[in-house]
């Protein structure tokens, strides 16, 4: 735990919930500027409109209204995405090399064995990034509320479905969960890559290399010349990825959910090869 108190209390925290926090807020000004729109037309007697649906779409623009749409049609969550897998990379994927270059990892090789010490650091890298994606979401409600006052009515997800408040905060925690989920095997598959990569800038560099430019690059070419293969390839597209809760309650079928969340197992099977490859070299030869 004090690797998971070190992470926690520096600047890194402050720097990415400030981020992630603006990127929401723009998104929330956006919804709030639509809403003063709807509004204004509703008072405009000269405009021929549906009175009762445009009173309906008012009432639905509150403070899960304005997540969802952050969320699921603003485009901006998958900046969110990516900016968690970049400062990942910039902050905790390289610690192992960075210990290796440096010489601590030396000093603490000789108080514990490797894996006792990747352990450590995974398991408090992993609760870390969970932690900052869950406050992250909990301050985006707390600025949608503030912004876009509390629901009266149910709230509209996907294809017409209506929400109750306990059912957005189910939303919530499953996208708190899928997107934590994400970013740790993320980070985890890019720090145990130094069995392979030497550098730690390069190292740094993995998340945004692998997990962002390669999937939309793969997503493009090898998707139009095998679009089966696309067909798994495009869920692990930032702008695909965090859309697929929204998508679920569109075609909720157990095959569309297969095909959404195949990515997440491929990338535990790689997750786990790369940790038996970093294991097996360096139980032995770390120093």
């Amino acid at each position: 735990m004090n690797d998971y108190k070190k992470y926690f209390y520096s600047k890194s925290t402050v720097l990415i919930l400030f981020l992630l926090t603006s990127i929401s807020l723009i998104s929330f000004l956006f919804s709030l500027n639509d809403k003063e729109m709807w509004i204004s037309m509703l008072s405009d007697v000269s405009v021929d409109l549906n009175q009762e649906s445009l009173m309906a779409l008012i009432a639905d623009y509150t403070a899960p209204r304005f997540v969802f749409d952050f969320w699921f049609n603003s485009g901006l969550f998958s900046i969110s995405l990516m900016l968690l897998y970049a400062w990942s990379g910039a902050f905790l994927s390289a610690q192992l090399q960075t210990e290796k270059e440096n010489g601590f990892g030396n000093l603490l090789m000789m108080r514990m064995n490797y894996k006792t010490r990747l352990s450590h650091l995974l398991i408090s890298q992993s609760l870390y990034i969970a932690t900052i994606v869950s406050s992250s979401i909990v301050i985006s409600f707390i600025l949608a509320f503030a912004l876009g006052g509390v629901p009266t009515t149910y709230t509209r997800l996907g294809d017409g479905h209506l929400l109750s408040f306990p059912q957005v905060l189910l939303v919530a925690l499953i996208q708190a969960i899928w997107i934590s989920l994400w970013v740790i095997l993320v980070n985890g598959i890019s720090m145990l890559c130094n069995a392979l990569v030497k550098n730690k800038y390069v190292v740094q560099a993995l998340p945004a290399l692998l997990f962002i430019f390669t999937p939309y690059l793969l997503g493009t070419v090898i998707g139009n010349l095998f679009p089966l293969v696309g067909r798994v390839l495009i869920y692990f597209i930032p702008d695909t990825l965090v859309t697929v809760i929204n998508m679920a309650f569109n075609d909720g079928s157990i095959h569309f959910i297969l095909w959404s969340i195949s990515p997440i197992f491929i990338l535990i099977l790689i997750f786990v090869g790369m940790y038996k490859i970093n294991v097996k070299k360096y139980m032995s030869d770390f120093l």
